[in-house]
């Protein structure tokens, strides 16, 4: 006969049973979420791997191109000859007979400078002059006597004291020569109170107007006068890539367009290019002339240049998506005649969007 706590204690145990056989279902549950679809997937891609086991790719002959290249390149245009014109004396304006746009011939007058303190400099000096010149002519007089004395009898007079009227003459002389000297230092500086163009140009800038004073030299803190330009020739600097330096001769010709001239190119040369890359940009600066006699052109314009260069070597055109880009060098895939395929390093030329230029590491026929 059983006691009355033995049926409890059956029914807890039947309660564990079935909360461990429950537990174990809710696991089984999950593993079979987590691997059936992975399994599935992996069934899928294995059939299809068997199906066509081999990837398939398109591919395409490396064939060379030797026909110029278009090489375009931003540049700006710059006076022939610009030069700022300063004072050469103190003073201040008296008059400037041009202004902003005028066009100016050499030799012509452009400002004119009063000087009261130099005019009097030169006063002085000439005065300083005239003096001298007296006293040398009395040191002269008196040589000349003291000489004829002396050869008249010599027992009257002393050698010594000829030599010495001699060289009073002698420094008299130099101090004149010294004091003609400086009247003709402020002769010419007298001339600089008239302000002359260097050149034919055009007047770009006045910095002055008329009782402005001003300080000779030429430095930034000093009182600039006029700005000159002439651009009856137009330059253009461009900075030409590494791959096309060699390309670059005095005399080739570049287009040039501005899009304020639409409907127009403009020709210019190459008049010269610095024997040296930058070492930062890995650029030769050129230097393009135009001819502008007709002044179409303003300095300071942006301009695109257009070169048709010769390559070096012959150079292979690819589809940009074939270019591996990774960290080091570029690469792309070649497929050799075995149908096996070998990762080459390639060196890039120009970037054309779709496509690039390959200009090493590709053989024709590839």
């Amino acid at each position: 006969m059983t006691s009355e706590n033995e049926v409890p204690q059956k029914d807890s145990q039947a309660k564990r049973k079935l909360l461990f056989v429950g537990y174990l279902l809710i696991l089984l549950g999950l593993f079979l979420i987590g691997f059936l679809p992975k399994y599935f997937l992996e069934k899928k891609i294995h059939n299809r791997a068997q199906k066509d086991p081999v990837m398939s790719v398109s591919v395409q002959i490396a064939k060379s191109i030797d026909v110029p290249i278009e090489l375009t390149l931003p540049g700006s245009t710059e006076s022939l000859h610009i030069t700022p014109l300063w004072a050469r004396v103190d003073g201040y304006v008296k008059d400037f007979l041009v202004d902003i746009g005028d066009s100016v011939k050499k030799g012509q007058l452009l400002a004119v400078i009063e000087t009261p303190e130099l005019n009097q400099l030169y006063k002085q000096a000439i005065g300083e002059l005239k003096s001298l010149e007296a006293k040398r002519d009395i040191a002269k007089i008196s040589m000349e006597r003291w000489i004829a004395l002396y050869n008249k009898d010599q027992k009257t007079l002393a050698q010594q004291d000829v030599d010495d009227r001699i060289a009073s003459f002698i420094s008299a002389e130099a101090d004149v020569q010294a004091a003609l000297a400086n009247v003709i230092h402020y002769k010419e500086q007298m001339d600089f109170k008239y302000v002359i163009a260097p050149f034919d140009g055009i007047i770009t800038q006045r910095d002055i107007d008329i009782g402005t004073l001003v300080t000779q030299g030429s430095l930034t803190t000093i009182q600039k006068l006029f700005t000159i330009d002439s651009y009856d020739t137009i330059r253009i600097f461009v900075n030409v890539p590494q791959y096309f330096f060699r390309t670059i001769q005095n005399g080739i010709e570049a287009k040039i367009r501005i899009k304020e001239f639409p409907n127009k190119d403009f020709t210019a040369f190459v008049a010269r290019y610095a024997k040296a890359l930058d070492p930062l940009s890995r650029t030769l600066l050129t230097e393009l002339h135009l001819d502008n006699k007709e002044k179409l052109l303003y300095p300071g314009l942006f301009t695109e240049a257009t070169f048709l260069l010769n390559p070096n070597r012959p150079y292979f055109v690819v589809p940009t998506s074939s270019v591996i880009i990774r960290s080091g060098p570029p690469q792309i895939a070649i497929v050799d005649k075995d149908n096996i395929v070998h990762i080459k390093a390639v060196q890039i030329g120009l970037d054309e969007g779709n496509s690039m230029q390959i200009i090493d590491g590709v053989a024709e026929g590839d």
